[in-house]
């Protein structure tokens, strides 16, 4: 079903908060601001919003095909972009935004663009990317985030981090790196993203559960000496840490710049 929320000359200031849309093609909407909204599996799909905020998009897609070519430019158009989540939608030219100016506390999964950007793809202008997560623990390259004209600013990226304290497993999305390697605390709570854990001895519970602030904790439970793995996986991120027979207490990073 079409679904169009905007004014032909210009004067409509819309608002969508709290709202959900599944399933709807050609999903059309000029907007002042989306706030605490869900949309999932809409098809021809293409938000023109001056802030997104506190909203998830999973499985989205702006794509026309003409010919051997494809047209769509990004699924959300929006200056300014706080706190969201853009899992597995796709576009022509940016999976999830097209030129926006300031994204942060946001979280990009799984997205892909037919030519360029799978995440963002920046047109022009003074752009600042700074403190996402984007999936994993690296900064997201040209693939994933294309400038065509402007300035990038990516001064800081969310990692996941891991620790063992006896047999209490935290895995968590809770500390920025810098370009430098340095750690500092987020200070923020993202949308949640789900962790899943599991164990070469014994067995761990849960094997998943969603993060809360940030966090999630599973419990060991082993009758050896010790001396194994275990794993934990936040999206496309897959940490291990090494289990001894006392108390432990380690950190992973596991972050790379380039």
């Amino acid at each position: 079903v079409a679904f169009k929320m905007y004014e032909s000359y210009g004067s409509f200031s819309g608002f969508v908060d709290s709202c959900t849309f599944i399933k709807n093609k050609g999903l059309k909407m000029d907007l002042n601001v989306i706030e605490s909204s869900v949309f999932t599996d809409n098809s021809q799909m293409l938000i023109n919003a001056l802030t997104v905020n506190s909203s998830i998009f999973e499985r989205n897609s702006n794509l026309v095909q003409s010919g051997s070519a494809y047209s769509g430019n990004g699924i959300v158009n929006a200056p300014t972009v706080i706190n969201s989540t853009f899992v597995s939608n796709s576009a022509a030219y940016g999976g999830a935004l097209y030129n926006p100016k300031s994204v942060h506390y946001s979280v990009f999964v799984n997205n892909t663009a037919r030519y360029e950007g799978d995440d963002i793809f920046s047109y022009s202008g003074d752009v600042d990317y700074s403190g996402n997560w984007w999936g994993d623990n690296q900064k997201p390259d040209s693939s994933k985030v294309y400038l065509f004209l402007g300035t990038l600013k990516m001064d800081s990226c969310i990692i996941m981090t891991l620790e063992s304290t006896n047999k209490t497993v935290k895995a968590s999305l809770n500390t920025l790196t810098d370009e430098s390697g340095k750690l500092t605390p987020l200070n923020y709570i993202i949308n949640q993203r789900m962790a899943y854990f599991s164990t070469e001895e014994g067995t761990i519970t849960p094997n998943s559960t969603r993060l809360h602030d940030n966090e999630a904790t599973a419990v060991m439970s082993y009758d050896g000496p010790g001396n194994f793995k275990i794993y934990a996986k936040i999206d496309n991120q897959l940490l291990d840490i090494f289990v001894k027979n006392n108390s432990t207490r380690i950190l992973m990073d596991d972050a790379s710049f380039y």
